[in-house]
């Protein structure tokens, strides 16, 4: 049984590396097949690892040279527009989009090409390495996962323009071979100006986590630096007059202290209670907006 479960899945992954690298060499289509086998078998993207998977009757370190040597040829970057193309047939308008930036830390690595400094998200750390843009599709009602994007970068690399510049091309690439169909998630790294604007501009449905400190109205937006809406109504100062109005019907409002004005408390509502000089009444600022 499991032989056969085992013959079946290499069967399926021939078919699958067929589809990914159709129009390449006969020693690259070879290297994908094996690849994909090597890595679904020992669950690595190490060569030592996958080479021990193909199991060849020659010393291993001569399969790992021979992948290592392939790994290398310029051609196979067209794998990814296969695997797009594999997985964008399947999004849906519905189909969540998630765009993912994390990072590959390298704190042994010395002589990979335009190593950066980054922060290594799974110690906190700062070290050598690459950040990373990953975008998967999936469906609220199944658990399978389409991989529809991956690329690294590099802030020292010569072509590197800025990550905003990065997130939009990924946006971008993806939702072409799309045609637009899906939502766009991502997490509190996508809750920028810069990448809100092409968005709405373009058309795309999202669903961005938000830092909590903007507000939203329709499809405008801005940032702020206030502090949220307390929780409880502040203290008013002695002798200050209270807003009676009932909070829920208060819209919160920020007073600027005018020359007349000697003391500003707070009233329950969350309004500036201003005491004049010269009359020296009390008035809730919001006190026009309550019926």
């Amino acid at each position: 049984m499991i032989a056969q479960t085992a013959a079946k899945t290499r069967e399926h992954l021939q078919a699958f590396s067929g589809r990914l690298s159709a129009g390449l060499c006969k020693p690259a289509r070879r290297f994908v097949g094996e690849a994909l086998y090597g890595i679904a078998a020992r669950g690595s993207v190490r060569l030592s690892e996958i080479g021990r998977a193909l199991e060849a009757p020659i010393a291993l370190i001569k399969t790992e040279t021979r992948l290592s040597r392939n790994l290398a040829r310029p051609e196979l970057a067209g794998v990814g527009d296969g695997v797009l193309a594999e997985g964008a047939g399947r999004v849906g308008e519905r189909t969540l989009i998630v765009l993912d930036l994390s990072d590959i830390a390298k704190p042994y690595a010395e002589k990979m090409e335009h190593l950066a400094r980054v922060r290594d998200g799974s110690t906190g750390t700062i070290a050598d390495g690459y950040w990373l843009a990953q975008v998967i599709g999936v469906e609220n009602e199944d658990n399978a996962i389409l991989p529809l994007y991956a690329a690294l970068w590099s802030q020292k690399a010569p072509d590197f323009v800025s990550e905003n510049e990065e997130i939009l091309t990924a946006i971008r690439t993806v939702a072409a071979a799309c045609h637009g169909r899906g939502v766009w998630v991502v997490d509190r790294g996508g809750d920028r100006g810069e990448l809100y604007a092409p968005l709405i501009a373009e058309g795309h449905s999202f669903v961005i986590r938000n830092k909590g400190a903007r507000k939203h109205s329709g499809t405008s937006w801005s940032a702020t630096h206030e502090r949220a809406w307390p929780r409880r109504p502040p203290r008013t100062s002695r002798g200050a007059a209270r807003c009676t109005s009932p909070p829920t019907s208060c819209a919160r409002s920020t007073a600027r202290k005018s020359p007349a004005a000697s003391t500003m408390a707070t009233g329950g509502c969350g309004c500036p209670i201003i005491r004049t000089r010269h009359s020296g009444s009390s008035s809730c600022e919001g006190s026009a907006k309550h019926p």
